[in-house]
């Protein structure tokens, strides 16, 4: 027992040390994200061969195209992939909003069916950068995918899902992160931090065969750039209070209470009973311990990075990935 208990309190505190490392990364990632962002506010014009084409899939709501169109690099497109039928009140209002008309459509059928119903560019030219593709939400994610990346204008790739929003100067950030590895190349740029995102280059995603899930995985490490930069969030809530930790603190100060009575009742009593409940105790304290220390860290991480730039799935995103 005494074993199991000293692996276990080392997991909690590797899983602790772990976490605050993360943390400070993410911060450290935050802070030079602001530098670039002071920098590149006036960094409209495309760096060198840089262009983005973002393909985002699952559109919910109109404010999350008008948040992707808010980016003023020139070498730039969205790509809005939407269900006409499931979607028509979201259908009626881009199409009417935009002014979208249909052009032709490239992009053949397959033996899955009708993938792509029509496509439609708008007739005003500040809107020139957006496409909207009418596909059926029946048909297989990746396929959908494929079918679009035909129909991508720029070299490097960024695939979003409804659920996630553009950060702002995201995309002269990473034009900026691109253009200083010109000498590397990198077919993926890699954001661990607030979100994972993946930034592809299009002839990579062509040579390994179209999307998939194991595509990054088919993508040669050296040939793969990393960044704790954030890109992508989710839509911000409200800071957070700290009642939660409060109560958890009171929780652990009633369990260390307990463990002393029982550490009592033990030493007076060869009961098993009180030997399991003793250690059973002790450990519920540690985990509690250990919850309290990743919720402070996680709380300093959103206060140090701001609440402009994190968001609470952000808070325990490290942790999350550690299970």
């Amino acid at each position: 027992m005494l074993v199991f208990e000293l692996i276990l309190i080392l997991l909690f505190i590797t899983i602790i040390i772990t976490e605050a490392i993360n943390s400070m990364r993410i911060i450290r990632a935050e802070r030079q994200q602001k530098l670039f962002t002071d920098q590149s506010i006036s960094i409209h014009s495309s760096l060198g061969w840089v262009g983005f084409s973002v393909i985002c899939h699952r559109v919910e709501e109109l404010e999350h195209i008008e948040n992707l169109l808010n980016v003023k690099y020139d070498r730039y497109e969205v790509i809005a992939i939407i269900d006409s039928q499931l979607q028509t009140e979201l259908y009626s209002a881009l199409i009417l909003r935009y002014r979208m008309l249909e052009v032709n459509n490239p992009i053949t059928n397959t033996s899955e069916g009708t993938i792509v119903r029509s496509i439609y560019r708008s007739a005003e030219r500040r809107y020139r950068r957006l496409v909207i593709v009418d596909s059926s939400t029946e048909v297989n994610s990746f396929t959908t995918l494929n079918e679009v990346l035909k129909i991508t204008s720029y070299s490097y790739i960024i695939p979003i899902t409804g659920n996630y929003y553009l950060r702002p100067y995201a995309i002269e950030n990473i034009a900026i992160i691109l253009s200083d590895a010109t000498e590397q190349t990198p077919e993926l740029l890699f954001s661990n931090g607030d979100a994972p995102c993946y930034i592809f280059q299009r002839e990579t995603i062509i040579l390994h065969g179209g999307f998939s899930t194991s595509l990054p995985k088919k993508i040669s490490q050296s040939n793969i750039l990393h960044t704790n930069q954030s890109f992508i969030h989710k839509p911000i809530h409200p800071l957070p209070k700290n009642r939660h930790i409060g109560r958890l603190a009171a929780g652990l100060f009633v369990a260390l209470a307990i463990v002393w009575i029982f550490d009592i009742a033990k030493l007076s009593s060869g009961n098993l009973f009180y030997y399991f409940a003793y250690h059973s105790i002790l450990i519920t304290s540690a985990a509690l311990a250990t919850t309290i220390a990743l919720k402070a860290i996680a709380h300093y991480q959103f206060i140090a990075c701001g609440i402009d730039k994190c968001s609470l799935r952000t808070m325990l995103c490290y942790f999350h990935r550690l299970k």
